[in-house]
């Protein structure tokens, strides 16, 4: 999810949606010359998401940049997918 923090109230009903599908993701806070500076942890703190949830910084206009987002949301939904298979192949419930 890119995440514009001039318009961050515009994220909140993304986040829901993502959280209420058990949807793996991760948050890419996109950095504007004209927009105010947060930190990650202050970002994810004023939309409520959990520690699990990577949030990343991007610039969207730079390849490299989305490169590593996506390349993040790929360890994400990875890792979510596994899991269930690990839990599984050593008998946790």
């Amino acid at each position: 999810m890119l995440v514009d923090t001039r318009r961050i109230e515009d994220c909140f009903p993304a986040v829901d949606y993502f959280e209420a599908q058990g949807a793996p993701f991760v948050l890419a806070v996109n950095r504007f010359d004209d927009a105010e500076r947060f930190g990650t942890e202050e970002v994810r703190e004023a939309l409520g998401l959990r520690d699990d949830v990577p949030v990343l910084e991007c610039d969207a206009r730079e390849r490299d940049s989305v490169r590593d987002v996506l390349g993040a949301l790929m360890d994400r939904v990875i890792g979510a997918r596994a899991a269930p298979s690990r839990r599984r192949a050593v008998g946790v419930r």
